[in-house]
Parts: structure tokens; C-alpha cells; sequence
């Protein structure tokens, strides 16, 4: 059951119906602040603020969004699955886990876009 900001599941472990409070630290803003900082300063440092990368940091704040979309669903699918004890434990785990994994993920992406575009300046007249 959702109401507000909280889920009410039922513990398949314990039997015991839970409530599961989402604070509004939980949104995910402050991943998609740490991608902007990291990634916009790479950029800068790199001397590499083109237009064209502003697709990339449109593409970066989605899908880190979409990530913390993704760890919250966890959590709570592990909770149900496997109890409040387990819950815990991925809430203090599971969010860096899934947000470190992404940040490689969109660095290798980043930088296949960054040398196939430094490949058509090069060869451009």
C-alpha cells in the first residue's frame, strides 16, 4: 500500500506488516548532484565543454534518476523477500553498489562518444 511518502508492506519473513517512510534525501538528488560535479568537472578539466556534450550530461542526470528510481525498488523488494534486517543492510549497501556501477558504465560511454567525435573533428577539413 502507498500513501504519501510511505509503503506499507507485509514481511514475508516475519508475517509483520511494515511501513517503509521515503525521506526526501531519498529522491536521488543528491546522486544526480555528485554525477553533475564529477562529470562537469572532468569536462573542464579536459577543456571539453562542447555542445554536443550537453547530450551526454542530459543522458547522465536520466539515467541516475532512473538508477535511484532503481535502488529504492530494491530496497523494497528485498525487505518484502527477505525481511527488515536485510532491508537495512541494502539501504546502506545497495545504493553505492548500483550508483558506482553506473558512473563506470556512463564513463565508458562517455568516452566512446568523446573519441568517435574527436575521430570526425580529425578527419574533417
Amino acid at each position: 500500500i502507498v500513501e504519501n511518502d510511505s509503503i506499507w508492506y507485509q514481511d514475508t519473513v516475519s508475517g509483520v506488516t511494515t511501513r517503509l517512510w521515503i525521506a526526501k534525501s531519498c529522491s536521488g538528488i543528491n546522486s544526480v548532484i555528485i554525477f553533475l560535479s564529477a562529470y562537469l568537472a572532468y569536462l573542464i578539466s579536459n577543456k571539453n565543454l562542447e555542445f554536443h556534450m550537453l547530450f551526454l550530461v542530459i543522458f547522465g542526470i536520466l539515467i541516475s534518476y532512473l538508477a535511484n528510481l532503481f535502488r529504492m525498488a530494491i530496497i523494497v523488494i528485498i525487505g518484502y523477500h527477505y525481511g527488515i534486517d536485510a532491508l537495512l543492510w541494502a539501504h546502506e549497501n545497495i545504493g553505492w553498489i548500483i550508483f558506482t556501477t553506473w558512473m563506470i558504465i556512463f564513463w565508458k560511454i562517455s568516452s566512446y562518444f568523446e573519441n568517435e567525435i574527436g575521430k570526425s573533428n580529425i578527419l574533417s577539413p
